[in-house]
C-alpha cells in the first residue's frame, strides 16, 4: 500500500506523528500526505505496507527482480560475479578467488600461489584452482595418517620403480628414487649396467686348483680334472686331489703299476714292456717300418707266428704307419 492508496481510499488505517515515529513497523517512516494525514510508509530500499499487523517492510531484492525481468536462461552477472544488492540498485562484483584487473573487463582467476596468498602447511605444495587454491603433496610424497604432514614415498620399498634386476639396485631419495648399477656384480658403460667378468679382472677368490667361471651377477669356482670339491655350505673351499690309482683299479694295463700325480697319474711299466706315453705299455718289438706320431708297435700272436703292426694310440685313428689323427 502505498502514500496515494492511503489518500483515495478509506479504511481504517493508524495514523503516525512525530511522536511515535512508526515504532512498531520495523524499517518505516513517518510519511506525510496531506496537511492533516500522515501514515506510516517503508523506508527507501524496502517495500510493504507498513501497517501495524500488516504484511511487514522487507529489503528489495534488485538482484532477484532484475533476473525476472530477464529471459529464461540468462543471467544478470557473468559466470565469475556474483550479484550484490545496493540500498537503490544492485551491482556485480567478482567472485571469491577473482579480480577484475581493469574496469569494464571480466573477472579472471586470481593465481593465489603466485601472489603468495595460498597458506600450505610444511611439505605441501600449493595449487591453484579456478576460483580457489587447494594444499597438494608433492610428487613422490603422500598425506600421512592423521593427514598433517606429506610424507616421502619408498618407491624402493614398495616396488614402485623401474630399475632392472638384477644388474641395478633401487636407492631411496626424498620424493624420488634412482637406479644404480648393483656393483660389483655389474658395471657401469655407456651401454648402461653391464655384468662384471670377475674372472677376467681377477676379482674372483677360488681356492687352488680350480678355475673361476664368470656368470651373470657372479661367479663360480669349478674344481679343475683330476680334483674334488670340499664343500661347505654353497662354497667350495678347497680342491682335493683324486688318487685315481685307489679308485679305479683298471686306470693302467696289467703290465704297469699305478703311480698318483697331483691331478693326475701315470702308469709305470713292468719289464718287458716300454713305456709308451703316461698310460701305455707296449712289448719291445720292431715293426717293419718306424710308425707315425701318435702310434706304437703291436705285436699280435697268430699260430703261424707274431705280427708286429703299427697300431694308433688311444684318442687317435688311421693307419698308424702313415698317420694319426
Amino acid at each position: 500500500m502505498n502514500i496515494m492508496q492511503l489518500k483515495h481510499e478509506e479504511f481504517d488505517t493508524p495514523q503516525c506523528s512525530r511522536e511515535n515515529n512508526c515504532l512498531t513497523v520495523p524499517n518505516a517512516y513517518c510519511a506525510r500526505v496531506d496537511d492533516t494525514h500522515q501514515y506510516c510508509q517503508c523506508i527507501t530500499g524496502f517495500e510493504g505496507d507498513a501497517i501495524p499487523g500488516g504484511p511487514p517492510c522487507i529489503r528489495i531484492d534488485f538482484c532477484v527482480k532484475a533476473l525476472q525481468a530477464l529471459d529464461f536462461g540468462q543471467e544478470v552477472c557473468t559466470a565469475n560475479e556474483i550479484c550484490v544488492n545496493d540500498k537503490l540498485r544492485y551491482h556485480c562484483e567478482c567472485k571469491p578467488g577473482f579480480e577484475r584487473l581493469n574496469q569494464g573487463e571480466d573477472c579472471t582467476d586470481i593465481d593465489e600461489c603466485l601472489i603468495g596468498f595460498g597458506q600450505c602447511g610444511l611439505t605441501f605444495i600449493c595449487v591453484n584452482t579456478i576460483g580457489s587454491y587447494s594444499c597438494q603433496c608433492p610428487p613422490g610424497y603422500l598425506l600421512n595418517a592423521n593427514g598433517t604432514l606429506c610424507v616421502d614415498i619408498d618407491e624402493c620399498l614398495q616396488n614402485l620403480n623401474n630399475c632392472t634386476q638384477p644388474s641395478q639396485r633401487c636407492i631411496n631419495l626424498p620424493g624420488s628414487f634412482q637406479c644404480e648399477c648393483n656393483s660389483p656384480a655389474f658395471i657401469s658403460t655407456v651401454n648402461g649396467c653391464v655384468d662384471n667378468d670377475e674372472c677376467l679382472s681377477y676379482q674372483f677368490n677360488c681356492p687352488e686348483y680350480s678355475t673361476c667361471l664368470n656368470t651373470l651377477g657372479s661367479y663360480k669356482c669349478a674344481c679343475d680334472q683330476g680334483f674334488r670339491p670340499e664343500i661347505r655350505g654353497d662354497i667350495i673351499v678347497r680342491c682335493v686331489d683324486i688318487n685315481e690309482c685307489e679308485e679305479q683299479p683298471d686306470a693302467c694295463p696289467r703290465s704297469a703299476k699305478c703311480k698318483n700325480r697331483i691331478g693326475s697319474y701315470e702308469c709305470e711299466c713292468m719289464p718287458p714292456s716300454i713305456q709308451h706315453g703316461l698310460r701305455d705299455c707296449v712289448v719291445n718289438t720292431s715293426c717293419p717300418n718306424e710308425c707315425s706320431e701318435h702310434a706304437y708297435c703291436l705285436k699280435s700272436e697268430r699260430p703261424d707266428g707274431a705280427v708286429y703292426n703299427c697300431t694308433c694310440d688311444v684318442g687317435y685313428a688311421g693307419d698308424g704307419a702313415i698317420a694319426c689323427l
